[in-house]
C-alpha cells in the first residue's frame, strides 16, 4: 500500500517487532496462502495503526476468499464479560488491549468487591 512509504522505518521495525512476538510468520502456514497488504493509518496521537488492506489485489481482493460469516468483527458487552465470569466463578485478571488507558477509567461500586481485580 502507499501508505507504507510514508514512514518505511516503523512499518520495518512493527513488522519485527511482530515476528519476534510470533504475531506473523516468515513464511505460509497454510496451503493456499493468501496474504492482504499491509499499510498505515494515522492516529490522532501522531502515531501509526499498521492495517491490513483486505480489498486488496485488485481483481482478486482478500476479501473474497473470507467467508461472509466472519467478514465483521463483534465485540461482547462489558456487562456480559463479568456476567460470564461470575457464571464461572472464576477469579482474575480483565485486561483491555483496544485502549491504552480503558481500564484506569473503570469505577465499581463498594457493592462490587466479588468482582475480578483491576491493575494498570
Amino acid at each position: 500500500m502507499p501508505s507504507i512509504m510514508n514512514d518505511p522505518v516503523t512499518m520495518e521495525s512493527q513488522l519485527k517487532r511482530d515476528l519476534k512476538l510470533r504475531r506473523v510468520i516468515p513464511h505460509p502456514a497454510i496451503d493456499p496462502y493468501i496474504c492482504s497488504a499491509l499499510g498505515f493509518v494515522a492516529k490522532g496521537d501522531g502515531g501509526w495503526h499498521k492495517i491490513h488492506n483486505l480489498s486488496a489485489p485488485a481483481g482478486k481482493p482478500t476479501n473474497d476468499g473470507i467467508p461472509e460469516e466472519y467478514r465483521s468483527i463483534g465485540y461482547p458487552y462489558f456487562d456480559d464479560i463479568v456476567a460470564a465470569i461470575l457464571e464461572a466463578e472464576i477469579s482474575g485478571y480483565l485486561a483491555s488491549s483496544g485502549q491504552k488507558y480503558s481500564i484506569e477509567k473503570l469505577a465499581f461500586h463498594s457493592a462490587s468487591q466479588r468482582l475480578p481485580s483491576f491493575s494498570t
